[in-house]
């Protein structure tokens, strides 16, 4: 058993020290000799292929990273619109969904919200709670702007 320990031991340092030495060289590991991305000048696995930002994550637990465009602060929704009712329905309207303690929540009737800014890919972080006490069955459960 010893024996065993010792080859596993040797193999894994044999394995450590290969990989120190890519380090050292500086060595991105990828492939040019791969298809083409669709749409794209970069192959799969292209070690060419631009990285993105280093991003620094907020000072404290829940602040937002450096990166981010924050949509809510806690205090307006100056940065949502809702489709406009009524006379007002071919607009986008200021949004009326209840702003109160660091939070909002939908006021029935008012529809869905809308960001002013128009976005493509990007990462989002969402909270959100539920009713402590969920009834009903479906969209009525609480956890949806249905109503």
């Amino acid at each position: 058993m010893r024996h065993k320990t010792f080859t596993l031991c040797a193999t894994a340092l044999c394995l450590a020290i290969a990989l120190g030495a890519q380090q050292k060289k500086g060595a991105d590991l990828g492939f040019t000799d791969t298809p083409i991305l669709p749409g794209q000048k970069w192959h799969v696995h292209d070690p060419d292929r631009p990285h993105p930002r280093v991003v620094t994550p907020g000072k404290e637990p829940g602040a937002a990273p450096s990166d981010a465009l924050v949509l809510f602060d806690g205090k307006d929704l100056s940065k949502w619109d809702q489709h406009g009712r009524g006379a007002d329905s071919a607009k986008l309207v200021d949004a009326q969904w209840k702003v109160e303690n660091g939070y909002f929540e939908v006021v029935p009737g008012t529809g869905d919200l809308l960001t002013r800014e128009k976005f493509g890919d990007c990462q989002l972080h969402v909270e959100w709670s539920e009713l402590p006490d969920v009834k009903g069955t479906s969209q009525a459960r609480g956890n949806s702007a249905c109503c």
